[in-house]
């Protein structure tokens, strides 16, 4: 997800194109609970609103130990920034199993997979004690445009490059910050940590009129 911003600079801009989420599927089980198993739901968020909530639909599937896949239908019209987020349903509480981001117009193809590297939370899972190394999210959608299409080019938003002066002054902080780092003394006596206290005390409240 941190390699878009690259390409918006590199194309001047990005596409925002609106798609059709069909579908999800998780490759293999993850191990939760005593027998090996699992049973997700999923919530699906658009540029930080949740416009699906499994539990909410009561979409609960247990998924088996050793169960290749897990799929959930869906059918939602999305546009730009996109979190999936599972969470596994429990008997007392439900805990957050794993989650992952995208943006609708960096997706190249209808089925785009995530592996375990790509997967948050999951990714941390080195051991393999709940993610498999064959772990994955796969991501079906329809209605994604192709990379030279009227459509996406019709959703290009454009933006603009930083101005000399702003690059020019954020090099000098750049540069100061790195001297501070550097000297941690510096910091101390340049204030860069903030004052420990207030340097002056509040004026008086002014009193009311007679």
């Amino acid at each position: 997800y941190v390699t878009y911003p690259l390409d918006m600079l590199a194309d001047g801009g990005y596409p925002c194109p609106t798609i059709n989420l069909t579908k999800l599927v998780i490759k293999t089980t993850p191990r939760v609970d005593a027998g090996g198993g699992c049973t997700p739901w999923v919530v699906v968020e658009e540029d930080g609103c949740v416009v699906y909530d499994g539990a909410k639909q009561g979409s609960f599937v247990r998924m088996e130990r050793g169960q290749a896949e897990l799929a959930f239908p869906l059918d939602l019209q999305l546009q730009g920034d996109v979190r999936i987020v599972f969470y596994e349903h429990g008997p007392k509480q439900d805990v957050r199993l794993c989650f992952l981001w995208f943006h609708t117009g960096f997706l190249d193809s209808d089925t785009v997979v995530f592996p375990k590297p790509q997967v948050d939370t999951a990714c941390h899972d080195r051991q393999c004690k709940v993610f498999s190394d064959n772990f994955a999210v796969v991501v079906v959608a329809a209605g994604v445009p192709g990379r030279d299409s009227a459509e996406r080019a019709a959703s290009m938003r454009r933006i603009l490059p930083p101005s000399p002066g702003l690059l020019e002054r954020s090099r000098r902080m750049r540069a100061g910050y790195d001297r501070r780092e550097d000297d941690p003394a510096q910091t101390m006596r340049s204030g860069a940590l903030g004052p420990s206290r207030p340097t002056c005390r509040p004026p008086a409240p002014t009193p009311p009129p007679p």
